[in-house]
This record gives C-alpha cells, sequence and structure tokens, in this order.
C-alpha cells in the first residue's frame, strides 16, 4: 500500500467528514513466497455489499467489449513484418478516477499495528471492479489512436 501512496494512487482523506455518498473497498493483501517480483499483493473486493448491501461493482456498468476478437488480432500479425508488442505494468493504475468520485473507493489502513486507522481514497482505476476492462481498453485504444494521428 505504499507504493500506492507514494506512486501518486492513493491519498490519505485529512479533516473531511462522511460525504453523501461513499464506498469502502475491503481490501487483503496476498503473500506469494514463489514469486520473485511481486511476492505481495493487495486484493481489493469491489464485490463485497455494504450496509446497504449494494456492492461498488452493483453500481457500475461494465461498457461492453472493446476490444478485438483473439482471432482478428492474430490474422493481423501475419499482415506486417515488423510487429511491436508492449506489456502495460499496473494498466488500470495509469487511468485517474474523476475526482468527484474517489469517495466510492475509499480504505481503511493502519500502517502499523500500533498506529491509528485512516482513511484513504484511491485515485486511480482498481482492479476488480466492474468498469475496469472498459476503461483500460478504451482509454489504451484511445491514447493508441491519438499517438497514431501524431505519426501519419
Amino acid at each position: 500500500m505504499h507504493e500506492f501512496e507514494e506512486m501518486g494512487h492513493m491519498e490519505e482523506v485529512k479533516g473531511e467528514c462522511e460525504r453523501e455518498i461513499s464506498y469502502y473497498i475491503p481490501h487483503q493483501g496476498i503473500y506469494r513466497p514463489e514469486k520473485n517480483t511481486t511476492n505481495l499483493r493487495v486484493v481489493l473486493d469491489a464485490s463485497a455489499p455494504s450496509s446497504n448491501e449494494i456492492s461498488l461493482n452493483s453500481w457500475q456498468i461494465n461498457g461492453g467489449v472493446v476490444q478485438e476478437d483473439i482471432f482478428s488480432i492474430l490474422c493481423r500479425f501475419s499482415m506486417y513484418y515488423y510487429i511491436i508488442c508492449i506489456i502495460l505494468e499496473k494498466m488500470y493504475r495509469m487511468i485517474l478516477v474523476n475526482s468527484q468520485q474517489r469517495d466510492l473507493q475509499r480504505i481503511l489502513l493502519k500502517n502499523n499495528p500500533d498506529d491509528p486507522v485512516k482513511t484513504y481514497k484511491l485515485n486511480t482505476v482498481i482492479y476488480g471492479t466492474t468498469s475496469a476492462p472498459y476503461l483500460a481498453t478504451g482509454h489504451s485504444r484511445r491514447s493508441q489512436q491519438t499517438k497514431e494521428e501524431n505519426f501519419l
């Protein structure tokens, strides 16, 4: 969670009272000793119901499928001599959430057992929300089209 804060992906809620609409996302750490790069990762559960039995995911619209089917993508590979492939690390966390909607992505966190519980709000799209795949794919496609226009 320190990485989230250092990268600006979350910020502490200071001196703010409760908003009319806010959602606290349950989260837990998953330890995977067999992984060399990220042996500890955070899992956020946006499907967990709140006190009124509604989850963050039940409020969201999935947006549909934006990406092409795998067959079309593979066929396009045969059309070119050179192909560029990229891996987008932390793809969802590179997309900022509208500042007015960040109270729907709050978490409670203690950095150390003796520290008080602090409230944070997440500034970026998080893995596990209904709209995340649509937002990431759509944003990636829009970014690619913008870059394409600049090079043509």
